[in-house]
């Protein structure tokens, strides 16, 4: 993989399931690395940290969208988070349209706060109407981390 090397990463434990990749700039990555333009959040697009997500996990109305790839969510994603990934929106949107358009609020989330995947997502979703977007920052690696600290 040229161009492509696994980096340590403060918010990622050295054991995670799943090796972060970056590109020459320092982008996290998932797969082959594709030219494309600097994403920006889109205006109305809230960003929520990992306290927030804690408290919004169980409630009623939030839907939390995983926005990598299929080989990450099925190695582990945040309970009951539906997978929207941005590489593959077009085939994953159909499938969960119903929960989607039934919510109250959207959570967004991706590898860490280095990935535009959530980003791309939520710039998608907003494009299709949606409101009441936010993007959890942190992602799963501060999920993850969190979680991991709070095991025996």
């Amino acid at each position: 993989m040229s161009g492509l090397s696994a980096m340590a990463n403060d918010s990622v434990p050295e054991d995670s399931p799943n090796p972060i990749l970056h590109d020459a700039k320092g982008h996290v990555v998932e797969g082959p690395v594709l030219p494309e333009a600097p994403q920006t959040i889109p205006e109305g697009v809230g960003t929520i940290s990992l306290e927030q997500a804690l408290a919004w996990q169980s409630t009623p109305g939030v839907v939390f969208v995983d926005a990598r790839g299929e080989n990450s969510y099925v190695k582990g994603h945040i309970p009951g988070a539906l997978r929207l990934g941005q590489r593959s929106f077009e085939q994953d949107y159909p499938q969960v349209e119903t929960q989607l358009r039934g919510s109250n609020k959207i959570v967004i989330y991706c590898t860490s706060r280095q990935c535009d995947d959530s980003v791309i997502v939520a710039n998608k979703l907003t494009a299709l109407g949606y409101r009441n977007l936010f993007l959890f920052e942190g992602g799963w690696a501060e999920w993850w981390k969190y979680h991991r600290k709070k095991q025996p």
